[in-house]
């Protein structure tokens, strides 16, 4: 016969994968990894017939714009972060945000279209992502260690 053991609740601590502020960071860097590694190509709409019945109907389905993806995946990163920027980051949040502007400006003025848009804001993005990582490397996100929040 076994006894039952009581565990004091407030003693007792479960940890939980993923809850800390440094894991979802860096699980969101991992994610961003995951969209760069595949090629970035817009978004369309592919239609096939299906049957249905006697008859057939054109199903449609989205394919999402990679770009897109990979630009807001890194405004979410930038934005989950901005409380810990420094100042190298807060200069170089400042440049990237200017050369935005200034690019949103001329495809407008040229009436660019979006697609060509999209094209130079994923290279600014792609500078910003490098700057964050570099921030996270000063933040020491990348070492094993035990991180304190």
């Amino acid at each position: 016969m076994t006894e039952n053991e009581f565990v004091d609740a407030e003693g007792f601590t479960t940890t939980q994968e993923g809850v800390s502020f440094r894991e979802i960071c860096l699980r969101h860097v991992s994610k961003i990894s995951e969209i760069s590694t595949k090629e970035f190509r817009p978004g369309y709409w592919q239609k096939k017939p299906v049957s249905v019945g006697g008859g057939v109907q054109m199903s449609e389905k989205y394919t999402e714009d990679t770009r897109d993806a990979y630009i807001n995946s890194v405004d979410f990163l930038y934005d989950l972060l901005l409380p810990h920027f420094d100042k190298l980051m807060e200069e170089a949040s400042k440049k990237i945000e200017a050369e935005i502007e200034s690019e949103l400006k001329k495809c407008e003025e040229e009436n660019i279209k979006r697609t060509l848009w999209i094209d130079k804001k994923l290279k600014i993005k792609r500078k910003l992502f490098q700057e964050i990582s570099l921030l996270l490397n000063r933040l020491h996100y990348f070492e094993s260690k035990t991180y304190k929040e």
